[in-house]
């Protein structure tokens, strides 16, 4: 069961997010994980709940899946954009 599942604390990682300018010209979200420990990082999955703001309100716009496979050590990965669902 999910209440049986204990993991460990995350220590010495950092998450950026920052608006580029992709290959199409267009503004895009990037997301890096930073990883300020002295061990290498492997195969990290995680996601988002996304959601679009407008003026008035905010909107459910899907979940989006990211994967990075290996950071070294005080080093930083942008991630690869996964699945949306």
């Amino acid at each position: 069961m999910k209440k049986d599942i204990n993991p460990s604390p995350i220590k010495d990682v950092a998450v950026s997010i920052a608006k580029e300018v992709n290959e199409l010209n267009q503004e895009v979200w990037n997301v890096y994980l930073i990883n300020m420990s002295s061990e290498k990082i492997s195969q990290v999955e995680f996601s988002d709940d996304g959601k679009k703001i407008s003026l008035r309100q905010t909107l459910p716009s899907g979940q989006n899946r990211y994967l990075i496979f290996d950071i070294e050590k005080f080093y930083f990965q942008k991630s690869l954009f996964l699945h949306q669902y």
